[in-house]
């Protein structure tokens, strides 16, 4: 097995393209591009985790809030994105857009296909990037 077939390093850093597809299925015109798992910002994240729980007392990880630790971490790994409008106006890709999309219960579609996305380093291995 050659393991310089499997890097995904570099091309979790320079992000790759997601096309959004509708709750139905069906693609749409919108794209996002995302950092991977192996990403610095990925990476970064689990280092800032694991220092928190680290810090943490046992008895008091349990007050966590892993879910917001943990979507954050998703919403850092959005670099850009195209054809994400709300009306007929295309939102900016912003931190705050981002926040105000991913946390918009009528969008979660799109989150879950961003973890899902972000998760596999298939869509990171070279031959895979479409940027």
């Amino acid at each position: 097995m050659n393991l310089n077939q499997y890097k995904t390093t570099e091309a979790s850093d320079a992000g790759a393209e997601m096309v959004v597809y509708d709750p139905k299925g069906n693609p749409t015109d919108a794209t996002i591009t995302l950092a991977g798992r192996d990403s610095q910002i990925y990476r970064k994240r689990e280092q800032e985790l694991n220092a928190i729980l680290r810090r943490t007392p046992s008895s008091q990880v349990k007050n966590f809030d892993f879910k917001a630790f943990t979507d954050e971490t998703y919403k850092l790994c959005v670099l850009s994105w195209r054809g994400i409008c709300v009306g007929d106006s295309e939102m900016e890709c912003t931190k705050e857009n981002i926040s105000k999309l991913l946390d918009d219960p009528d969008a979660r579609f799109i989150f879950d296909q961003i973890r899902e996305f972000v998760d596999d380093r298939a869509n990171f291995m070279q031959s895979n990037v479409k940027n």
